[in-house]
């Protein structure tokens, strides 16, 4: 199982030299290891390497009331530094977040498409039913395609406007997390 990165908010600052740091940026995850950043169960490494549940819900509760551009420090301990494993590590986040950034904005835009094509496909067969209704012969046929005809089309019409309207609003906090993260400043410090 992963390990859970202990992720701080930003607090004032004070006398000691660890609520400094926090104090410094909007965002402050705290780590033991790298590995604390990615999935414990991925064994590929860094630059390919899942990243770690815990760290995602972590940065997601932190930034989620963040407006802006970020900044995110991640501290970790002075005798694990190392500077080309933290732009590894840095530049893993940034296609991460950049990638499910376009993941995102790629299922609102086919949802919509979708939506549209309900819509003009409710639109077709509530037409359809008019048709019926108003040149049609009375009897048994014309009453089952009315029938039939005119609460497929409201149905599909109004799946179509929640296609369009509202389905793409409940991907928006993801995307928002994904944008912000994908333009953050990533910095790391010792602590």
């Amino acid at each position: 199982m992963d390990a859970k990165p202990k992720a701080l908010p930003a607090q004032a600052p004070s006398e000691t030299h660890d609520q400094r740091l926090l104090a410094k940026s909007e965002v402050s995850i705290w780590i033991d290891t790298y590995d604390d950043i990615f999935s414990d169960f991925d064994p590929r490494p860094y630059r390919e390497r899942s990243l770690s549940v815990d760290f995602l819900d972590e940065a997601k509760r932190y930034t989620r009331e963040k407006g802006g551009k970020l900044q995110v420090r991640i501290l970790a301990p002075n005798s694990i530094r190392n500077a080309r494993m933290e732009a590894v590590v840095k530049k893993r986040l940034q296609e991460h977040f950049k990638r499910h950034a376009n993941i995102v904005t790629k299922d609102q835009d086919t949802t919509k498409r979708r939506g549209w094509r309900f819509i003009i496909t409710g639109t077709v067969i509530l037409l359809m039913a008019t048709v019926i209704v108003h040149y049609g012969e009375e009897g048994f046929f014309k009453d089952f395609l009315t029938v039939l005809f005119e609460p497929a089309g409201w149905f599909t019409i109004w799946s179509g406007f929640d296609m369009v309207v509202l389905r793409p609003n409940d991907l928006q906090p993801d995307l928002d997390f994904y944008k912000k993260m994908e333009s953050a400043d990533i910095v790391f410090e010792s602590y």
